[in-house]
């Protein structure tokens, strides 16, 4: 469990040293870190099967690593392994399961002084960056709508600052998976600007997410950087988007009243 990204993120969050330059877990703060019993878990039977499978992982381990003959991605599919069943050893949600792994993929490295890179989380999305983003979002989305409506998701257009997606509602037999255009920036920003009726204001990056609604289309303006398109952030947009949603559902109730 110690060489998990659960418990690495549970020393983060306990510990102020992982944000120095030579970051380390003190001894006496190892004992804070949760290990309960599987009785002490929600499913039982779920954690002592996850906490055979990692000790019979441990044996295996030792058995491979130990080879004269390696391959070269062993202790990186080893440890993922470890990952998937503590995860399931504590009952993590899937959303549970993200947040986990963007705090160690992109926050905590992001923390630690690095005078030869740009944090993680400052740095310009790739489309496989983006491409995880979308699944997440549209996952949320659709849990809250009635059978047969799905949501699409593209990008329209992006440069080195900014990216424009395009939601789109539709019928499941219209759904399009993701995917990406190279509209001019310009031309994408005026469709947005169109939509709200309005200028856009000179700087978006202030805003730091714009969400403009027409129709059953949804554009959204968001820097580019990878802290605005990670698999976590696409989770907070998605409650962004319900709570607008719910809002104006309500607005319109109130009306009718």
């Amino acid at each position: 469990m110690l060489n998990s990204k659960l418990m690495y993120w549970f020393a983060f969050h306990s510990s102020a040293s992982l944000g120095s330059e030579r970051p380390i877990v003190h001894q006496d703060q190892l004992v804070d870190l949760p290990f309960p019993k599987p009785t002490d878990m929600e499913e039982p039977q779920r954690a002592e099967t996850a906490a055979d499978q990692l000790a019979a992982l441990i044996d295996e381990a030792e058995e491979r690593l130990g080879a004269t003959i390696q391959p070269p991605d062993l202790l990186s599919e080893l440890l993922d392994r470890v990952d998937a069943l503590v995860y399931d050893y504590f009952g993590l949600s899937d959303l549970e399961i993200l947040l986990v792994e963007d705090t160690f993929d992109y926050i905590a490295p992001s923390v630690q002084p690095n005078p030869s890179s740009s944090p993680p989380i400052w740095q310009r999305t790739t489309q496989s960056d983006r491409s995880a983003y979308a699944p997440v979002l549209i996952s949320i989305l659709e849990a809250w709508m009635e059978p047969g409506r799905r949501v699409s998701v593209s990008l329209i257009a992006r440069d080195d600052d900014l990216i424009v997606a395009k939601l789109h509602l539709c019928a499941a037999e219209d759904w399009t998976e993701y995917s990406e255009q190279n509209l001019p920036l310009g031309e994408a920003l005026a469709r947005v600007s169109r939509a709200m009726h309005r200028s856009l204001p000179g700087n978006l990056h202030q805003l730091g997410s714009l969400r403009v609604y027409t129709g059953d289309d949804l554009y959204l303006v968001k820097p580019n950087r990878m802290r605005f398109w990670t698999r976590s952030a696409a989770r907070a947009d998605a409650e962004d988007i319900l709570d607008d949603t719910w809002s104006a559902e309500e607005k319109t109730a109130d009306e009718g009243r």
